[in-house]
């Protein structure tokens, strides 16, 4: 792989990670890389659904859930050990915390 920017050209490099943009199978091969990020988290109940909810995930947006501060920050930690695994990086400015509680 190689810049061109006007009549200028870098020198070739070796790309050793990624797809490039539009490969069909691309989507597909991101689900099975990303199935484990909410591996570690325990979950919410929610009316009508049988299993736990652990997290959703849209485009580049991922929200995790959990019904403690406890659960919260377990799987907060298992994120991180999953980032750290796959070198990924988290652009904090981004990112935001909600509490949600019900009547006590």
């Amino acid at each position: 792989m190689a810049v061109s920017i006007g009549c200028d050209v870098s020198n070739p490099t070796e790309n050793l990670c990624g797809l490039r943009q539009g490969y069909p199978a691309s989507s597909i091969l991101f689900d099975f890389w990303i199935s484990d990020l909410f591996k570690g988290s325990q979950g919410v109940y929610v009316l009508g659904f049988i299993s736990r909810i652990t997290g959703q995930l849209y485009a580049d947006v991922s929200v995790l859930l959990a019904e403690s501060d406890i659960d919260m920050q377990l799987a907060l930690n298992h994120i991180a050990h999953w980032m750290n695994t796959w070198e990924m990086i988290v652009n904090a400015s981004k990112c935001g915390v909600m509490n949600v509680t019900g009547p006590q």
